[in-house]
């Protein structure tokens, strides 16, 4: 092999492996395509501080195919008493459903 193609062989090699360095010595990586993970494959997680899947309220997230959507609204304490009590909880489990439903935790 020539000299010449040699170096560039050694070039192009050296632009890769920097690439390589960059993207695992990163504090974070910026995916621009859809991330396929094979089926028994798993994500580990540290057990830490923790770790948190959308990290500002306006951001929108979603599963099993649903469209992505914003935190919802909290939900209200059941607060009452007495014959409204029974009421009061049956708006808040609909709040519940309506909201896991939202996100695609359940079926509609």
């Amino acid at each position: 092999m020539p000299p010449e193609e040699k170096i560039q062989q050694l070039e192009k090699r050296i632009v890769e492996l920097e690439a390589k360095a960059q993207f695992v010595l990163s504090d974070r990586y910026d995916f621009r395509k859809n991330i396929q993970m094979q089926d028994g494959r798993n994500i580990q997680l540290a057990t830490g501080t923790g770790t948190k899947i959308g990290i500002n309220e306006d951001g929108k997230l979603a599963f099993f195919g649903a469209t992505p959507v914003v935190q919802q609204a909290a939900i209200g304490d059941t607060t009452v008493t007495g014959s409204a009590q029974d009421s009061d909880a049956r708006t808040a489990v609909n709040a519940i459903l309506a909201r896991l439903r939202i996100y695609g935790l359940i079926d509609t």
